[in-house]
């Protein structure tokens, strides 16, 4: 029988395999880019490059008890779930291997900029799983107000914008800086996005 870590990390290969990753559009914030194609891409790392482990993190994006966290240093994604069969679960899974590829590539960013393209490409990804119509992604109160909900309405706006193609390339400043302020808001970032994010390379060697 399969060890609760080897579940995960087929759990995670699942999610990059969902054909709606191939449906999200490419942006930049401040010249660090998304590429969808490269996310996609991280299933050739995880297991290898990547850890998955299945133990609870002390922090990470969260969906009611279900935590993810990618660790930067250790080259791990950490998920106390091992079935994403929601939608919104699997959006955890997105968020973090967001981050993943910003480590991969060695991102130049800090903690703000880092969580704006986590949450958008989250939000997107869910938008295009659920169907447009669909209602949003969202926490707490989900009133677009609510510390732990703003990340999402603002995220939300801005995958609509990169579907319709208001947004292209570049996320101009009427995007990205209200998205950053919806980071500065949320408990786990306040005070702490002009801080930088850790990317410094998959370091694990292969066997």
């Amino acid at each position: 029988m399969a060890s609760k870590d080897e579940q995960a990390l087929v759990m995670v290969m699942t999610v990059l395999h969902t054909p709606e990753i191939f449906d999200l559009k490419p942006f930049s914030i401040l010249r660090a880019r998304f590429d969808p194609v490269e996310l996609a891409g991280l299933i050739g790392d995880f297991g290898l490059h990547i850890n998955v482990k299945f133990e609870s993190a002390p922090k990470g994006t969260r969906d009611g008890a279900a935590v993810a966290f990618y660790d930067s240093v250790e080259d791990a994604l950490f998920v106390n779930f091992t079935d994403a069969f929601s939608i919104s679960l699997q959006g955890l899974v997105i968020h973090e291997a967001v981050h993943a590829l910003c480590d991969k590539n060695k991102a130049k960013m800090d903690i703000g900029t880092s969580e704006s393209m986590a949450y958008i490409v989250q939000c997107h990804f869910q938008m295009l799983r659920a169907g447009w119509g669909a209602p949003r992604p969202g926490a707490g109160a989900r009133d677009g107000k609510d510390p732990w909900d703003v990340v999402f309405a603002q995220g939300t706006e801005i995958a609509e914008r990169l579907e319709s193609g208001f947004e292209t390339g570049e996320l101009s400043a009427f995007s990205y800086q209200p998205m950053r302020k919806a980071v500065n808001l949320h408990p786990n970032y306040k005070d702490k996005i002009s801080q930088p994010a850790i990317y410094n390379g998959f370091k694990r060697r292969t066997k």
